[in-house]
């Protein structure tokens, strides 16, 4: 039928891609590239995943071997911490395939969230929206962007709030820094402790209780606590016995 036809196709535009990359490879007399080229194979069902042979065909690629089984591995083992060299894909490759398939899957059931670092932020943010959003796959790609200074009230988290049902109903993805996150939740427990108690149960019930499916590129360092943040609330004072201390340590100098 036509559908088979279109993967057919599909498979017909990768290996002709792979053909022109190993005539590149050989003639540039790059032999251990052609090699490891060479021994890229399809271990997937192309008519399971055709997601992922449009993502190929766009991006003149092929999905290798390691980089289906670490997808697989993510997939049905959430939760799981996988490590890979640098350069084996894990940004450009494996976090696409996760992307594309909780896109297309039936049930949708969590929002799918993508935290890069914060010196990554901006440039994964316009590698998915041009990859993903800006091609025949048509995946959204939002950004919920968030700190301290922002006034919120009952209307705007209303706004906040669906826009992440519209993302999770069209099968898009947010993509966030770690202070993005942990902004929104310290502001439910600042407006809690300044007494607004309203809008922090807004704020973890319609925003912070809905259903997310995290993915964390770099989470070894993401997960440092230097990148925890940590709000200063309250007024200031003066430390104990401030002036008598560093006129001691200035004296001692």
């Amino acid at each position: 039928n036509l559908v088979e036809s279109i993967i057919i196709w599909l498979s017909l535009c990768v290996y002709e891609d792979k053909v022109n990359r190993l005539i590149s490879l050989y003639q540039a007399g790059n032999l251990e590239e052609y090699t490891l080229e060479l021994a890229v194979k399809t271990v997937w069902r192309e008519s399971g995943h055709p997601y992922w042979r449009i993502f190929e065909v766009e991006n003149a690629l092929q999905i290798r071997q390691e980089q289906y089984h670490v997808a697989q591995s993510l997939i049905h083992n959430q939760g799981q911490v996988m490590q890979l060299n640098m350069g084996k894909g894990k940004t450009r490759v494996i976090l696409p395939m996760l992307v594309m398939f909780y896109s297309f899957k039936k049930s949708r059931d969590a929002v799918t969230r993508l935290h890069f670092l914060s010196a990554l932020y901006e440039e994964a943010f316009g590698y998915f929206s041009n990859h993903l959003c800006a091609s025949i796959l048509r995946i959204k790609i939002c950004s919920m962007p968030f700190c301290r200074d922002v006034a919120l009230s009952a209307e705007l988290i209303a706004d906040m709030k669906f826009a992440i049902e519209t993302c999770l109903l069209e099968g898009g993805a947010i993509v966030m820094a770690p202070e993005h996150r942990l902004s929104l939740l310290l502001k439910a427990k600042e407006l809690a402790f300044e007494g607004q108690v309203e809008l922090a149960a807004l704020i973890s019930n319609d925003l912070l209780g809905m259903k997310y499916r995290d993915i964390l590129d770099e989470c070894d360092e993401m997960l440092r606590h230097r990148y925890q943040l940590v709000y200063a609330i309250g007024q200031s004072a003066a430390l104990p016995s401030g002036s008598s201390r560093w006129t001691a340590a200035q004296a001692l100098l």
